[in-house]
């Protein structure tokens, strides 16, 4: 029998730019957080790898930004951490998925912020997967 609940829990290992716009980039740790598949009572299940449309929770966390540590940044206001919050709909399919994941941020920014991607799955054997994953954020 399937299970209620999956999830994900890790620790990952990311480059990215120093800031937003940077030249720099840094090495930094980041929290691996995924919910494949849960069911709720009454309502049934949400998420999973079945074809189709789902919608699930999205949330990103952008680190404090001070300009004192970066010279192009000297004389602009510092930025606090920021958590955002939203929702992710997707329609997958059985070799692609697409997605587009909409979050309000709260504390260091109040905008908005959409993520954009589609990934093209392949399975030339049994032993063997891969995904192609372009991505694209709108804020």
């Amino acid at each position: 029998p399937e299970e209620d609940y999956v999830l994900d829990l890790g620790v990952g290992v990311l480059t990215r730019p120093a800031y937003l716009g940077a030249d720099e980039y840094e090495v930094a740790p980041f929290p691996i957080i995924g919910i494949e598949r849960f069911v709720l009572p009454m309502i049934g299940q949400i998420g999973g790898d079945e074809p189709g449309f789902s919608v699930a929770p999205s949330f990103d966390f952008i680190g404090k930004r001070n300009s004192a540590d970066y010279s192009d940044l000297r004389g602009l206001d510092d930025v606090d951490w920021a958590v955002e919050l939203g929702l992710k709909a997707s329609y997958r399919a059985d070799w692609f998925e697409a997605f587009v994941a909409v979050r309000q941020g709260l504390n260091g920014h109040e905008g908005q912020v959409a993520d954009f991607g589609f990934d093209l799955y392949g399975n030339p054997s049994d032993e063997l997967a891969f995904t192609i994953a372009p991505r694209a954020t709108w804020a």
